[in-house]
């Protein structure tokens, strides 16, 4: 946070891989004023919890990773809170009071555009995020922009090359 306070950016996502960091998080007050100097931080759900994937559900961990970040949400002027799509096993685990991202994922999860278009369909307090890792990797960035170019909230910038995903 310290690093990213000195870049010229919009602001930060706040991701924590492993939902026991999450919640063994503390926000500090140096950290708390960097987030508020910037205009767009979003939060990105945890994609594993003790090293094993992390599955959205009616749960009480689901419960309390929420309860985290809805909390860290308000500290830190969120936008949006980001989630992999095929974490969510049941989408009325999201409170309406909060703004979400679904993020366009590896070609190894074999989402379809539709599936995309019906999560942004169904709930109106989606938005979609364009990992650009993600959609190289399909060779799908362009049509992923045309098709959800007013659904579209943010860009993950990342490259590949040679199947090492993710690099700056």
């Amino acid at each position: 946070i310290r690093l990213c306070s000195k870049l010229d950016i919009d602001g930060i996502e706040l991701l924590f891989g492993d939902a026991k960091d999450l919640l063994r998080f503390k926000l500090n007050k140096n950290s708390l004023k960097s987030f508020k100097d910037f205009e767009f931080n979003t939060i990105h759900v945890p994609f594993a919890h003790n090293g094993k994937s992390l599955y959205l559900t009616n749960g009480k961990l689901t419960k309390r990773i929420f309860n985290k970040i809805y909390g860290l949400y308000e500290k830190i002027g969120a936008q949006s809170i980001n989630v992999h799509p095929q974490q969510i096993k049941n989408f009325r685990i999201f409170d309406e009071n909060y703004n979400y991202t679904i993020e366009s994922m590896e070609v190894r999860h074999q989402f379809k555009m539709e599936y995309y278009k019906k999560i942004l369909r169904k709930n109106k307090n989606f938005r979609f995020v364009i990992d650009t890792t993600h959609a190289n990797e399909g060779n799908e960035l362009p049509k992923l922009s045309k098709t959800f170019k007013k659904d579209l909230a943010y860009f993950h910038l990342s490259a590949n090359y040679f199947n090492h995903l993710h690099l700056p």
